[in-house]
């Protein structure tokens, strides 16, 4: 029950009226997972049939996903619209989750999306993927990778030294 209602939401969501407007929807994902934790982790996690279902969704309801560079392209004029909703795809953290749970997904579909890893913490504990594997991953194609800070601290409130050593760095 959880699943069909959070999956709903979902697909309301992206057949939400736009007045016209040409948009791209940004669906932003962390912990791909059922191993559910309570507390503020539960509400970045989601299970992976839930995952699945929303990517078959996009797919069923004629979504092109778009890489995050084009997105930008698009919204910026220097390429022009296609007819079809678009769909950009973010992975926060670099977990291994990703690789275990929603590249399997991904991958068969054809899903280009990005990863954006946390620098300092790559490889470091089995929870999150090597340089390795992200290495192996952007050789698909599919997959590219961007910056979310050297050690996933918090930016507000931190001295401006400490802001843009974390991202510099990263």
């Amino acid at each position: 029950i959880r699943l069909r209602r959070a999956g709903g939401r979902i697909a309301s969501a992206l057949r939400a009226s736009t007045d016209g407007q040409q948009t791209i929807r940004v669906l932003m994902y962390h912990e791909i997972s059922d191993n559910v934790v309570s507390g503020d982790w539960e509400q970045m996690t989601t299970p992976k049939a839930l995952f699945a279902a929303q990517m078959r969704w996009l797919q069923e309801a004629g979504y092109r996903v778009i890489q995050s560079e084009e997105a930008l392209n698009l919204l910026l004029g220097r390429r022009m619209w296609p007819q079809e909703p678009l769909a950009v795809l973010t992975f926060d953290d670099g977990l291994r989750s990703y690789l275990t749970n929603a590249w399997p997904v991904l991958e068969p579909l054809g899903f280009p999306n990005t990863l954006f890893v946390a620098t300092g913490l790559m490889g470091q504990d089995r929870e999150h993927l090597t340089w390795e594997e992200v290495r192996h991953l952007m050789r698909s194609g599919l997959v590219t990778c961007g910056s979310h800070t050297v050690s996933h601290t918090k930016l507000r409130g931190l001295h401006a030294a400490r802001v843009r050593s974390e991202i510099r760095e990263s």
